[in-house]
């Protein structure tokens, strides 16, 4: 579970260069908070702790050399 706000305010500019203000919750907040981490290149790993990193990157390797064998 990636920790996010339950509400949230963005001001942006559209391609005119003009403000813009927009006020979202729920699924919409979660989802714009999402997309601003990818524009901010952070991936869903980034977001984890340690431990579970750890965890993911042995698993990886594992199947990574799984897959080279069966090669």
């Amino acid at each position: 579970d990636v920790k996010r706000f339950d509400n949230i305010t963005v001001t942006y500019q559209d391609t005119d260069g003009n403000s813009h203000e927009i006020k979202a919750g729920e699924l919409l907040s979660i989802c714009i908070q999402h997309e601003n981490d990818h524009l901010d290149g952070i991936v869903f790993i980034d977001r984890l702790s340690l431990l579970k990193k750890k965890f993911i990157k042995k698993r990886l390797i594992k199947e990574k050399a799984d897959i080279s064998h069966n090669l």
